[in-house]
């Protein structure tokens, strides 16, 4: 299967929204539907830590990250049909390596997902730590610069 990863640019916005609601785990929260309004979006992507993977000219996976009280994984969305085939994987490295270079101070990334998702077996066998839950429930996990 070839896959082609390139960094997210403004005009891949629709597919981002595409590819986040084709999941049926970690929809928006009403904590954070504020980060799905354009202008976030738009500016997370110029943030320059966003990255999309293509199948055939169709987009099939986007991860952010950003910055909030340190660096995190804003989102990492696969669709439904492209799970198990390294796609969450490659994403989640791409942005990682990203944070860190423009980060090069924090000694970690975390990020938060729902309890009992799929997406917490992925980030616990990729060794993210498990920290505990977050004031609304959601797991938080980190990693290291050296992990």
């Amino acid at each position: 299967m070839k896959l082609v990863y390139r960094r997210m640019a403004e005009q891949d916005m629709a597919a981002l929204y595409i590819i986040k609601f084709s999941v049926s785990e970690n929809l928006p929260k009403e904590h954070n539907i504020k980060y799905l309004t354009n202008q976030y979006v738009l500016d997370d992507i110029r943030n320059g830590c966003a990255w999309i993977c293509e199948h055939k000219n169709q987009f099939v996976g986007f991860a952010i990250g950003v910055y909030d009280n340190g660096p995190l994984i804003g989102g990492l969305y696969v669709m439904p049909d492209y799970h198990f085939k390294g796609i969450g994987t490659e994403l989640l490295n791409l942005v990682k390596r990203d944070l860190f270079k423009k980060y090069p101070d924090s000694s970690h990334i975390s990020l938060t997902t729902d309890v009992g998702s799929s997406a917490e077996k992925f980030y616990l066998k990729r060794k993210w730590i498990f920290l505990g839950l977050d004031q609304y429930g959601q797991s938080i996990f980190r990693i290291g610069r050296d992990d």
